[in-house]
């Protein structure tokens, strides 16, 4: 029971982050690739994931470093079940940006939902240590560590999880 609530929570992380990257930073995205990704950002609300997952990949074609092209192309693969391509994607926006909380945190989940707990740990360290006070974080922690039995980091985790903290970026 505890795998498939995990499971959901990884689901739903996915879902609700279509927004994580998003244009409202002027350099999110380069000035030539803007109406692409405000079309891109159209097909993700109309539900048209291929449509927007093939504008995504168009951008990082182009260009390689651009985090906003790499974690949509993960969020939207997530959705789809694509979990190795999601992994993918959010390795290479680590690579662009490791100081991105929501990218480590995605790549993560990503592990996680292959049951690479032992490999999810990392990148949820890394989120950690950048946004200590995001919730989600420390309860995948606290499940990856039970797993591969760190049980008193694991306590510690679900206690930082506990803590009110609900901070989810």
């Amino acid at each position: 029971m505890r795998e498939i609530v995990a499971g959901l929570l990884g689901i739903l992380l996915f879902i609700g982050t279509a927004r994580a990257y998003d244009l409202s930073s002027p350099r999110s995205v380069p000035d030539d690739q803007r109406p692409l990704a405000l079309l891109a950002e159209k097909d993700i609300d109309a539900g048209r994931y291929e449509s927007a997952a093939a504008k995504f990949e168009t951008i990082a074609a182009k260009y390689p470093d651009c985090l906003y092209a790499w974690g949509n192309l993960g969020v939207i693969r997530s959705e789809q079940g694509r979990i190795d391509e999601a992994c993918r994607a959010f390795k290479q926006a680590t690579r662009v940006n490791p100081g991105d909380a929501v990218s480590q945190m995605h790549l993560g989940i990503c592990y996680f939902e292959q049951r690479k707990y032992t490999a999810a740990i990392s990148p949820f360290e890394r989120a950690e240590a950048i946004n200590p006070a995001n919730s989600n974080v420390h309860a995948y922690l606290a499940r990856c560590y039970q797993k591969v039995g760190r049980a008193n980091e694991a306590e510690k985790e679900r206690q930082a999880e506990n803590a009110g903290q609900m901070n989810t970026y």
